[in-house]
C-alpha cells in the first residue's frame, strides 16, 4: 500500500482554473491586465450623457465557452474617436454635431395695395341746382343740365330744379323739353304760379300770345303780387295791340317793384304808342338812372330824341350805347337811320357795313339798307357800289 505525500503546491503566475458545478461544463477566461490608458483615450470612452440614455438597454448575448475578453487598446492621442462618440473637452457638455438646414424661405412680401380715397359726399338737390345755376353763368349749357337731371334724380319733384331747367331749355329754344318741365311743374303743383308761369314764357317765346297771356292769367289768379307775372301779362297786351290794358299792367307792376328796370322801358313803348313822348323820356330817363347800362333805354331814348327833331341827344345816346354794346347791330342800324336823316350819306353806309359785318341776316338791317337806297342820290350809289 502506498502511502501518499503530501506535494507542496508550487507557485504559479497563472490565476486559479474555477469549476463550475458537477455536470456543466467548466468555462475558462483568461484575464489579461489591462494597461493604463491615456487620459484622452478615456474621455473618449465615457458615454455621450448620462441623462441623454433614455432608450431601454440592449440586449448582450451570452458569452460562447472559452470567450476571451478583448481590452481595448489605447489609442493614439492624435487619432479620432470612433463615431458615435463624441469629443468632450473640460468645461463644456457635450454637444451634438447637428446638420445644418437651411431655414426656409421668408414669403414674397406682398404689394402695397393701393388706399381707395375715400368718396366724396353726394350733393343735395339745392346744391346741384346752385351748380347748376353757376354752369349756365360759365354758357357750360350741357354741364348744367346735368346737374339739374342728377339733381331730379334724386328729387324728381323738386321745384328749383324744374323751374331752372325748364328756363334754360326755352333759352336755348327746346320749347317742347322746356313745356314738358313747366307742365310737370302744373301737374305736381296745380295751385302754384311756378308751373304756369314758366309755360306762360315758353308759349310766349314760341309765338303763342294769346296761350301765354291765359297762362300768366292764371299765375296771377294764385299770386296776385307776382310784379313779373304782370309785366309778362302786360307785353301780351302791347302785342295783341291792348294798350291801356297793357299799361294797367306796367303801372302795377312798377308799383310793386318799382326798382324794375324793364318796367320802366316796357311802359316807356306803350306811351309812345298812346302820344304820350313826355312820360315816356321820363320813364326811359329812368331806367337809365336805375341801370347806367340799359342799352335798351338809351337806344330807345335816342331814336325818340330823334322823333322829336333833338339830333345832339340823339346821337349822344346812340354813342352811349354803342360804347356799352360795340358788337350789337342793332345800334349801328340806329346811328345809321340819324344819318340818313341828316343826309350824311357817306356815314349811314359805313354803319349799315358795320351792321352787315356783325349781323348779316338781320331784318332791320335789311330794312334801312333799302331806306338809304331809296333816299341816296345815284352818284352817291354809284360811288358805294363801286367801293
Amino acid at each position: 500500500m502506498f502511502h501518499a505525500h503530501p506535494r507542496t503546491p508550487r507557485r504559479s503566475s497563472a490565476a486559479p482554473t474555477s469549476s463550475t458545478n458537477a455536470g456543466s461544463q467548466s468555462v475558462q477566461a483568461t484575464a489579461q491586465v489591462p494597461q493604463t490608458l491615456p487620459p484622452s483615450a478615456e474621455r473618449a470612452l465615457l458615454p455621450v450623457s448620462s441623462t441623454a440614455a433614455t432608450t431601454p438597454p440592449a440586449i448582450v448575448p451570452s458569452l460562447p465557452a472559452q470567450a476571451t475578453v478583448q481590452v481595448p487598446q489605447p489609442l493614439p492621442q492624435n487619432a479620432e474617436p470612433p463615431a458615435p462618440l463624441v469629443v468632450l473637452t473640460e468645461g463644456t457638455l457635450p454637444q451634438l454635431q447637428v446638420p445644418q438646414v437651411a431655414a426656409p424661405s421668408a414669403p414674397p412680401t406682398p404689394a402695397p395695395q393701393a388706399v381707395a380715397a375715400p368718396q366724396p359726399k353726394p350733393l343735395t338737390p339745392q346744391q346741384l341746382v346752385d351748380r347748376a345755376a353757376t354752369e349756365c353763368e360759365q354758357q357750360e349749357w350741357e354741364q348744367s343740365l346735368g346737374s339739374y337731371g342728377k339733381a331730379l334724380a334724386q328729387s324728381p319733384s323738386y321745384m328749383p330744379a324744374l323751374i331752372g331747367r325748364a328756363k334754360l331749355y326755352r333759352n336755348l329754344r327746346r320749347f317742347d323739353e322746356a313745356l314738358l318741365d313747366s307742365g310737370k311743374l302744373i301737374h305736381l303743383y296745380p295751385e302754384n304760379a311756378a308751373g304756369f308761369f314758366e309755360r306762360g314764357l315758353t308759349r310766349a317765346a314760341m309765338g303763342l300770345v294769346p296761350g301765354a297771356a291765359e297762362d300768366f292769367d292764371m299765375a296771377l289768379r294764385f299770386d296776385a303780387n307776382n310784379a313779373l307775372a304782370r309785366l309778362e301779362r302786360g307785353k301780351m297786351h302791347l302785342l295783341m295791340r291792348e294798350f291801356p290794358a297793357a299799361l294797367a299792367d306796367y303801372n302795377e307792376a312798377l308799383r310793386l317793384a318799382p326798382g324794375m328796370t324793364r318796367g320802366y322801358i316796357e311802359r316807356a313803348r306803350v306811351q309812345r304808342l298812346l302820344h304820350q313822348p313826355d312820360d315816356a323820356l321820363d320813364d326811359y330817363s329812368a331806367a337809365i338812372q336805375l341801370d347806367g347800362q340799359a342799352v335798351d333805354g338809351l337806344l330807345e331814348r335816342g331814336l325818340l330824341y330823334l322823333e322829336l327833331g333833338n339830333v345832339q341827344k340823339s346821337l349822344a345816346d346812340l354813342n352811349a350805347a354803342i360804347d356799352r354794346a360795340p358788337g350789337d347791330a342793332r345800334l349801328y342800324v340806329a346811328r345809321a337811320r340819324l344819318y340818313r336823316h341828316e343826309r350824311a350819306w357817306r356815314e349811314a353806309q359805313d354803319e349799315l357795313d358795320a351792321a352787315q359785318r356783325l349781323d348779316p341776316l338781320s331784318k332791320p338791317l335789311r330794312l334801312e339798307r333799302e331806306a338809304l337806297q331809296n333816299e341816296m342820290p345815284t352818284h352817291f350809289q354809284a360811288s358805294a357800289s363801286g367801293s
